[in-house]
């Protein structure tokens, strides 16, 4: 038990590790389960009028609980100076950039991965600050709704984020949206399924994150389809673009698969400014369906296989990170269970145990600090794992994107990370900072870290650990 706090009717509620419930405070019999919050319940308060309790969790979430109903009747989340709010049917309201904090997940089955879809795709039917206003007065979303109608003629039609999904993009040509373009026209194809409650009415094209000619590049489609298929022809001239497809409903919008851009920027920048450094470079990517468990453990052990102690090995893991009920941190694949996280994601401790291993000099990039790639996720931070790494028993340099309570954000225009991006930039010769032609890794640590606190407006702090018996050594030279 971490909370316990005393409401009307005789009850106590006590809040424990992924649990609250309300007791009979005579008999101590067990009168309401509550279910929804995923950390350890800190922190309980009840409402002056006795209609609800507040909760805080490790969860970094608040919590608005009417004691006759399970789940809760709303939810907060914070970082910094944005946030968002949200119900259990998916209504939100926010600051400005408070979409960007949570997402809902949608499983597709075991031989599929899940989509993730951000708030911001729910937009035109799902943020209503005008009723979220008069939720906790009201006491009911029906109630809530009719409220907004009478004060503020806002109507609000009553649906789920369920009923209202977004359409489901794919680019088909060319096959990925990271291409290099060599050639004078570029043809882009895409597909997308919406529903026959919800048909496709519109699909548009984005180049490094902006419309491709803006509304003239627009394909529309009277009456909706529930199955569209648009193309472009596109004049970029030499280079390497971000290519994505937006189609829209009446209700939600949906966005093609993004390339793995942290991956393979980070592999691009170093293929082409290290190459002056080091004799020569191989890199392995493991992305998508291939990082299972065992495509991550069989990346470590071709990197293991190659390494000779005169080597320089950048190990890089974007993803998120969890912990079983002892406490243990894992590394989260894509075939992850939650119900078996030690059979189906890799540890770290054992994850420690194969860069220990390695010879010569190690690099861990890790963007694996937070998880907040679904509503609900419970944070799983990654210090420990960390500290472990960077101790003379270990000897690993790691480089963090974020640490604690801070949440890895990215770039709206090349979907990469911005840590990923601003090492990207540093690689390229910005972070050359005493101009001899060699960026050293302590260099590129400095750059970075200044570079995601301006893209992030202060919201992102990178954090890299040096071990001391680990001198500053050569990495890019441009």
């Amino acid at each position: 038990m971490y909370s316990v706090t005393v409401v009307p009717g005789g009850r106590v509620v006590i809040g424990a590790s992924h649990q609250m419930v309300i007791l009979d405070a005579r008999t101590g019999a067990e009168l309401r389960r509550f279910v929804g919050d995923t950390g350890l319940t800190t922190a309980l308060a009840p409402s002056p009028d006795g209609r609800y309790v507040l909760s805080g969790s490790t969860d970094q979430t608040l919590r608005v609980w009417a004691l006759d109903r399970d789940e809760p009747v709303l939810s907060v989340f914070a970082v910094g100076r944005e946030w968002i709010a949200w119900t259990p049917e998916g209504y939100y309201a926010c600051s400005a950039y408070g979409e960007r904090l949570i997402a809902w997940q949608v499983n597709n089955g075991a031989d599929r991965l899940p989509a993730v879809h951000p708030a911001a795709r729910f937009r035109k039917s799902m943020f209503r600050p005008e009723v979220l206003q008069y939720l906790i007065p009201a006491g009911n979303l029906r109630l809530a709704m009719a409220m907004a109608a009478r004060f503020d003629n806002q109507v609000t039609a009553a649906t789920t984020v369920a009923e209202v999904l977004p359409p489901e993009v794919t680019l088909t040509a060319p096959a990925e949206g990271l291409v290099r373009v060599t050639e004078e026209v570029l043809t882009v194809r895409a597909t997308a399924a919406g529903t026959a409650r919800n048909p496709v009415v519109a699909m548009r094209l984005l180049v490094n994150g902006r419309p491709y000619q803006g509304q003239a590049g627009v394909k529309r489609f009277d009456g909706g389809r529930a199955t569209a298929e648009a193309a472009w022809e596109l004049n970029l001239g030499p280079g390497s673009f971000t290519l994505e497809v937006l189609a829209e409903a009446a209700v939600s919008r949906g966005m093609s698969r993004p390339t793995a851009s942290d991956a393979d920027l980070l592999s691009a920048s170093l293929l082409k400014h290290s190459s002056g450094v080091f004799g020569r470079i191989e890199v392995k990517v493991v992305t998508d369906a291939q990082a299972t468990r065992q495509g991550l453990l069989a990346g470590l052990d071709w990197l293991a296989g190659r390494m000779t102690a005169a080597d320089v090995a950048v190990v890089s893991f974007s993803g998120h990170g969890t912990r079983d009920r002892a406490g243990r941190f894992y590394l989260v694949p894509v075939d992850v269970s939650e119900e078996d996280p030690e059979g189906t994601c890799l540890a770290g401790d054992e994850f420690r145990r194969r860069l220990e291993a390695l010879p010569g000099k190690v690099v861990a990039v890790l963007d694996a600090c937070h998880s907040g790639a679904a509503a609900g996720a419970v944070p799983a931070r990654a210090d420990g794992l960390v500290r472990d790494l960077v101790a003379e028993d270990c000897g690993v340099v790691v480089m963090c994107s974020s640490l604690g309570r801070e949440y890895s954000l990215e770039s709206s225009a090349t979907k990469a990370g911005f840590f990923t991006l601003g090492l990207a930039e540093g690689l390229s010769g910005r972070a050359d900072l005493n101009g001899d032609g060699v960026v050293f890794i302590h260099e590129l640590d400095l750059y970075a870290a200044r570079r995601v606190v301006e893209l992030s407006g202060g919201r992102q702090h990178p954090v890299t650990g040096r071990p001391p018996g680990i001198r500053p050594f050569p990495v890019a030279r441009p």
